[in-house]
């Protein structure tokens, strides 16, 4: 009997579990994308792996497998990054630090292609945080490569309570010397969006001729996340003001990568909202394009998930693309999902029964006038606003003719690519 949760456009494992995308290369005329990975289990327990799927599209992915396994349970295969040198894809990821007290505290280690997998060097790459700073937590490599090499950024927490990107760069991904922290915020700073003690899964890019700083926001646990345009002269970034990238509870781990046409694309992982019951737990978006408006970084629906749309319909359905389009006020409902869209404070609201209600910017025009963009597929919910993107973990809605209120325009797809 099919699963009626499981998506069929967002990747999932066929069993077991996965959370955070680790990098998407593009090599040969396919995609390679990588993330954590357990095949066995539907609960965060290490030691994890990393898995790999292949697609030509960013929408249509082969079966998880596992791409590199840890080489003892002390060690595990966690955080990292996946980069393309003398054409072949290797990955640099976190080894944990099996020292008692630092279970926080990462090694940075490189791994190689062999065959379908990827085998570790034995010594890491960076064995620890640099010396002279307080360093709570150390993980998530990120690389970028510059006109003499290599730069990296790497999550980190620091005492006290302070979320942190430190910097490092290398001519050969071997060779790596720290310059310095990139950036860092401590947990109190006044401001619109919270920014927590911990920065995870670092991305520092360019994007339109700006520098942009997106981290995953951590204290006790994973939070959201957050970005910021600044400036950056080579070894630290000055941000301005921080918003939330993704807003609703799913979202988090993002990373960003460069499509077959070079456009900054983002993919997330969709976290789950109660302990998996089924065979298998976590998913990731579909895929995000990157844009800036003004000194704020949105994301837009990547032109292939057009692809996935079918003949307009009147139909709702638990696999549906929709796009609402009102003048100052409008409630939809979708299943349990209730979408309530306000233009005089700018807000879209969504609403779930027995779970914490989730906001978002609605991005309405002066005249009032705004358009929501709705992908529904089984358990998961991706909505799209000129101003934002939320991801969300629902009920699937059950297929059902679809009723729209007065004033309010609505054209509906199946999702069947």
């Amino acid at each position: 009997m099919s699963d009626p949760r499981r998506p069929r456009h967002h990747l999932t494992p066929t069993s077991g579990w996965i959370n955070d995308p680790y990098g998407v290369v593009h090599v040969d005329g396919r995609y390679l994308l990588f993330c954590q990975y357990d095949p066995e289990r539907v609960r965060w327990t290490p030691p994890l792996s990393w898995g790999v799927a292949e697609s030509t599209d960013l929408v249509h992915w082969s079966p998880l497998r596992t791409a590199l396994r840890p080489a003892s349970a002390a060690d595990g295969c966690w955080s990292g990054t996946a980069v393309i040198e003398d054409g072949r894809p290797v990955l640099l990821y976190t080894r944990v630090d099996a020292t008692p007290g630092r279970h926080d505290i990462g090694q940075i280690v490189l791994a190689h292609p062999a065959g379908d997998d990827w085998v570790s060097e034995a010594e890491p790459v960076i064995p620890g945080p640099p010396d002279g700073l307080d360093v709570r937590h150390f993980r998530d490599p990120h690389l970028t490569r510059t006109a003499d090499g290599w730069r990296m950024v790497v999550g980190a927490g620091l005492a006290p309570a302070t979320g942190a990107v430190l910097g490092y760069r290398s001519p050969d991904l071997r060779r790596w010397e720290f310059t310095g922290v990139v950036c860092s915020r401590p947990m109190d700073a006044p401001g619109p969006v919270w920014t927590g003690s911990v920065w995870e899964c670092p991305q520092l890019l360019e994007l339109a001729g700006r520098w942009v700083l997106i981290v995953s926001v951590a204290h006790e646990r994973t939070e959201h996340v957050v970005a910021a345009t600044g400036s950056f002269d080579g070894a630290t970034f000055r941000p301005g003001e921080f918003h939330r990238l993704a807003h609703g509870a799913a979202p988090y781990a993002t990373t960003t990568f460069l499509d077959a046409d070079g456009r900054r694309c983002a993919l997330s992982w969709l976290r789950e909202p109660e302990p998996a019951t089924g065979d298998w737990a976590g998913a990731l978006s579909l895929p995000a394009v990157l844009e800036l408006a003004g000194d704020r970084v949105v994301a837009r629906p990547h032109p292939v998930v057009d692809s996935l749309r079918g003949e307009p319909t009147h139909t709702i359905g638990p696999y549906a693309d929709l796009v609402l389009r009102a003048t100052d006020h409008a409630e939809l409902e979708l299943g349990a999902l209730r979408l309530v869209a306000d233009a005089a404070c700018d807000q879209l609201r969504l609403i779930q029964p027995s779970r914490p209600e989730q906001a978002m910017p609605l991005g309405a025009t002066a005249d009032g006038s705004f358009e929501v963009r709705v992908i529904l597929d089984g358990s998961v919910a991706e909505v799209y606003t000129p101003a934002g993107l939320a991801g969300l973990r629902i009920d699937p809605v059950p297929s059902a003719r679809l009723a729209v209120p007065t004033g309010v325009e609505v054209t509906c797809h199946p999702l069947t690519g």
